[in-house]
């Protein structure tokens, strides 16, 4: 009764966004250019709107403060979308002093829009009082996360028609998953009803989001390489996509655990 309570739970995960935002790939995060440290922009997103905060300075060189609190999508589709609205100088109380809400005011500076040009990285212009600043961005990462653990969920295949027979229509198919992970390595095993398979290879954080790319081999013979992407994981659950190689073949899966 566990493991079937726990399964549910990982297909609700699966029918529903794989990530916290159900209107496209998450781009809450914290974004920066690595070459130029001491700014960047906080964003968070909420089904199609973004809200952001500019960490910025001024010609005077001091600390200056733009906020987007109302940035709505306007096109594109997958990893590939664009947000775009107005963005605001703020005043307002003084930290250690009593707050007072007429004191807050704001003033409509520019535009910003965000464009989401992968999983990891975008482009970001915005225009403060006549000057235009484009940036290309990505997420800033200083901590990656342990993935290691057992989880029980669910993986949903794709089978193509490069496949014998194929195409076939989507599967899911219940899965154990054991995750041995180390910084920049990774070990994954994956146990269905037809299968084990191990995947073992090099694994990147950006920000929220990891990726992981090698080989893999499972019991029944087969071997090829994979690839990894938008796995993002918290205390409960973990969720990702897979994209495996056998020779000219390659399938497409999604899947998504709890911790066992």
């Amino acid at each position: 009764m566990k493991l079937k309570s726990l399964v549910i739970g990982a297909l609700s995960l699966l029918c529903g966004s794989v990530h916290a935002s159900t209107f496209s790939l998450d781009v809450s995060d914290m974004w920066w250019t690595p070459s130029e440290s001491g700014w960047g922009a906080n964003i968070n997103q909420q089904r199609d709107i973004l809200f952001l905060t500019f960490f910025v300075y001024g010609a005077d060189g001091k600390a200056s403060w733009f906020v987007a609190p109302n940035v709505p999508y306007v096109a594109g589709s997958g990893n590939n979308t664009q947000f775009s609205g107005p963005l605001y100088q703020t005043d307002g109380n003084w930290f250690g002093g009593a707050f007072n809400p007429a004191s807050t005011k704001a003033r409509q500076v520019g535009s910003v829009t965000f464009t989401g040009n992968s999983e990891s990285r975008a482009t970001l212009a915005y225009s403060v009082d006549g000057t235009a600043v484009s940036k290309s961005i990505e997420r800033q990462t200083w901590r990656y996360n342990d993935l290691s653990g057992a989880y029980v969920g669910l993986s949903l295949y794709t089978q193509p028609d490069c496949l014998v027979g194929g195409p076939f229509p989507p599967q899911a198919l219940p899965s154990n998953i054991r995750i041995v992970h180390s910084d920049s390595s990774i070990a994954m095993s994956f146990v269905d009803s037809f299968q084990a398979c191990t995947y073992t290879g090099a694994y990147v954080q950006a920000g929220k989001f990891g990726s992981a790319s090698g080989n893999f081999t499972c019991d029944s013979g087969k071997v090829g390489t994979f690839t990894a992407t938008e796995i993002e994981a918290n205390r409960f659950a973990i969720t990702g996509k897979f994209t495996r190689r056998i020779d000219a073949c390659s399938l497409d899966s999604r899947f998504a655990a709890v911790i066992n």
